[in-house]
């Protein structure tokens, strides 16, 4: 069943319907390989995997971890099918501090998360369900117009649309869901 998102953001995003769980992570400013070191990734694993193959092979409880890298308009895109490595706002800060990092994340468990950090600090992060409106942060000119907060819609689309405003990457579902990536094994970051 497709909740109403009066704005059209599930027509633009209807393989959000297909995904219990995902992490998705653009990052600028960086390279693969400081990307890598930061996510502890191990380089020896490297293989070739579609989003489906990888998501029933997450072993968090042993901390085996998959992530698949690909490029998107200058930006580096970390997908993690059933993870949530890049979900943790310290991580996001982390991986911004060459630049630009945003993150979108849900699980089957309904928790859901956006965070955008720039030059090592988060400037924004919310849960688009208990959206909050004024505290600490401000609202992103790119979540206006969309339906946060709205119980009646679905805000994973909304969620994807505001990290698409920010970096100009189109999330769509053949890219994430139907390619194979390249996929590595990673520890996590390392903390300091």
């Amino acid at each position: 069943m497709h909740r109403r998102t009066p704005d059209g953001t599930l027509a633009a995003h209807p393989w959000v319907a297909e995904v219990e769980a995902v992490t998705l992570t653009l990052v600028s400013g960086w390279d693969l390989t400081v990307l890598g070191g930061a996510l502890g990734i191990d380089w020896s694993t490297r293989g070739l995997a579609t989003f489906e193959e990888v998501a029933g092979q997450q072993d968090h409880a042993r901390g085996h971890f998959l992530v698949q890298v690909d490029e998107a308009d200058g930006w580096l895109l970390v997908v993690e099918p059933n993870g949530h490595l890049c979900a943790r706002p310290g991580t996001v800060a982390a991986l911004s501090a060459g630049g630009t990092a945003v993150s979108v994340s849900w699980n089957v468990n309904a928790v859901q998360q956006f965070t955008l950090a720039r030059a090592g600090v988060v400037v924004r992060c919310f849960d688009p369900v208990a959206y909050p409106t004024g505290g600490e942060q401000e609202q992103l000119a790119e979540e206006l117009g969309l339906p946060f907060g709205d119980p009646d819609a679905d805000p994973r689309p909304a969620m994807l649309t505001v990290a698409e405003r920010i970096t100009g990457v189109r999330l769509d579902g053949y890219r994430l869901l139907g390619a194979e990536h390249r996929t590595w094994s990673a520890t996590g970051p390392t903390p300091h």
